[in-house]
């Protein structure tokens, strides 16, 4: 027997999806959006940023190691504006900021 009892876990989610009300779809003003659920997906026309960049914070390296951290960059920066080409066995900080 599960720690759940006598229901499985698909039984207790269909339960608890059962106790909730779904109203309909309504417009609202952004600042009164907050605690509310989105009706329908989110879609951005275009990448932003529209460029590469990392995702979190972290480390940017280039080449097998070890690795000579060399300086930080901030999120959003593109690996053109700090990298030099062919440039191997450097580490940037990456921070978001």
């Amino acid at each position: 027997m599960s720690s759940m009892g006598e229901s499985s876990w698909w039984s207790a989610r269909d339960i608890a999806l059962g106790a909730v009300a779904v109203g309909r779809a309504q417009q609202v003003p952004l600042a009164m959006a907050v605690g509310r659920t989105l009706a329908a997906e989110v879609v951005a026309h275009v990448d932003l940023p529209g460029f590469p960049t990392a995702a979190m914070d972290g480390w940017v390296v280039a080449g097998d190691g070890p690795w000579t951290i060399v300086g930080t960059i901030d999120t959003g920066i593109p690996a053109d504006e700090f990298w030099a080409p062919g440039r191997t066995g450097d580490a940037h900080r990456n921070r978001w900021a």
